[in-house]
C-alpha cells in the first residue's frame, strides 16, 4: 500500500508494491478484467520487456503522487499502471482506426475521472475512492516512455 507517512520514513518499496494491493476482491477483479482486456486488445504488450515497463509505471505513478499530490495519503490499485499499459500496447496499433478510437476513448475516460471523480456506484463496489490523477500519471509516463524509446532508437542508429 502506498502510505505517504511510511514512504517518508524510508519504506520506498511501497512506491512499487502499492499497485499490486487492492481495496477489495471486487477491486482486484476489475483490475484483472482490465489486464485481460488489455492482453486481448494489445497483443504485443505481454513480452519480456513488460517487467521493466511495469516497474517504471508503478514507481513513476507513486513518485508523481508523492511530489504533486500531498493530499493523497494512501493509494492502492493497478489502474494507474493499467492506463499506461493500454497506451503502450495500443500505440503501435494506432493507425488502425478502431485502435485509434479506443486510445482516444481511454484518454478521454481518464480525463473525465480525473476532473469529475469516479462514479459513486463504482467507488461503492471497490470500497474506496477512485484516484483519477493516477490514471493521468500512468498515461503521461507511458507517453514519456514512448518518446524516450523512439529517440533512443534514433540515437542508437547514428552510432
Amino acid at each position: 500500500m502506498y502510505d505517504r507517512q511510511a514512504v517518508s520514513t524510508g519504506e520506498y518499496w511501497r512506491l512499487i508494491t502499492a499497485h499490486f494491493v487492492h481495496l477489495s476482491w471486487e477491486h482486484t477483479f476489475l483490475n484483472v478484467l482490465g489486464v485481460l482486456f488489455c492482453s486481448l486488445v494489445c497483443k504485443k504488450i505481454f513480452r519480456v520487456g513488460i517487467i521493466l515497463e511495469l516497474l517504471y509505471l508503478s514507481f513513476g505513478v507513486s513518485t508523481l503522487l508523492w511530489f504533486f499530490n500531498p493530499e493523497i495519503t494512501d493509494y492502492v490499485g493497478f489502474s494507474g499502471v493499467l492506463y499506461g499499459m493500454f497506451l503502450l500496447g495500443i500505440w503501435s496499433q494506432r493507425k488502425d482506426k478502431y485502435m485509434f478510437v479506443m486510445l482516444v476513448v481511454i484518454v478521454l475516460w481518464a480525463m473525465w475521472q480525473w476532473q469529475m471523480g469516479g462514479a459513486a456506484a463504482e467507488e461503492a463496489l471497490i470500497g474506496g475512492n477512485i484516484v483519477g490523477i493516477a490514471h493521468i500519471y500512468g498515461l503521461l509516463l507511458a507517453f514519456i516512455w514512448l518518446v524516450l524509446k523512439k529517440y533512443y532508437l534514433m540515437i542508437r542508429m547514428l552510432f
